[in-house]
């Protein structure tokens, strides 16, 4: 018997993208100041999730993305800076 997210045929093992970060703003400051660091950064917006105040990014392949998550923890109104999951089902 199974219980919880471990399940046969899914990969329980967590992968992150080399690339990808989810980035999560304050929703009175607003999206703004990160709009301008991805520009800074020469970061490319993949998605930009309105219900929940946040922005997928790409850093540029010639960018660390440890050092990426934390130029964008250091931007006004960031609150969160997570490398974006990869979920596979085998």
């Amino acid at each position: 018997m199974n219980i919880g997210l471990f399940q046969p045929g899914i990969n329980n093992q967590q992968q992150f993208s080399p690339t990808n970060l989810i980035i999560t703003v304050d929703n009175t400051i607003g999206k703004e100041y990160l709009k301008k660091a991805i520009e800074e950064y020469h970061a490319e917006i993949l998605y930009d999730y309105n219900i929940i105040n946040s922005m997928a990014i790409k850093i540029p392949e010639d960018k660390n993305i440890e050092e990426a998550i934390e130029f964008f923890k250091k931007v006004k109104g960031v609150i969160g800076v997570e490398r974006d999951g990869i979920a596979q089902i085998c």
